[in-house]
């Protein structure tokens, strides 16, 4: 998973930031989610998580590894 700052560069109310280690936390606890569904969830919590939703620019990326050989 690749992200920008805007990710979690987000103010609530009280001006306190979601942080990168909330988003490390937050991923973790969905790690078994396919990753559209994951990054729905994650945005949905940072969004909940904001004032004023997001300020900056926003990208996710990410791939899911389905087992199997590698070649």
């Amino acid at each position: 998973m690749l992200f920008t700052d805007g990710v979690y560069e987000v103010e609530d109310e009280r001006e306190e930031l979601y942080t990168q280690a909330m988003l490390v936390r937050d991923v973790q606890k969905r790690m078994q989610l396919p990753v559209a569904q994951l990054f729905d969830e994650l945005l949905k919590e940072v969004r909940d998580f904001s004032a004023a939703g997001f300020t900056d620019d926003v990208c996710l990326v990410g791939m899911e590894y389905r087992g199997g050989k590698v070649r």
